[in-house]
């Protein structure tokens, strides 16, 4: 399973940085795709020569898994809601919903560090 994903992966993420770094237009650029595909799959290879165990590597992926499901979102609500004070913007927004509140999200953000 991880031998068939692992190019799927690699790809999607330097379309990803690809599009973030540069920008749409750059994806016509041989060139530069490429090099975008090979800063996105080389890292885990060279990763691979020094840790062989498996287990090792999907507690880590683990770690990231809850930074990136819950402290990511948790901090991008409190700077976005604080962006909109900053600009002026009071009230609710149409995303706002029954998980939509500051204790919230310091509620998940402290779950998310101590975890």
């Amino acid at each position: 399973n991880i031998v068939s994903a692992y190019p799927l992966n690699a790809i999607v993420l330097a379309n990803n940085l690809l599009v973030g770094a540069v920008g749409a237009s750059a994806e016509k650029n041989f060139v530069v795709k490429m090099a975008f595909r090979i800063m996105a799959s080389v890292p885990p290879i060279f990763g691979a020569f020094f840790v062989k165990e498996l287990g090792i590597i999907t507690s880590y992926a683990g770690v990231l898994a809850i930074v990136t499901v819950l402290t990511f979102p948790s901090i991008l609500y409190l700077e976005s809601r604080a962006e909109m004070k900053r600009r002026g913007v009071f009230g609710p927004t149409y995303y706002d919903g029954w998980g939509s509140s500051i204790a919230g999200a310091y509620t998940v953000l402290v779950l998310s560090v101590v975890s």
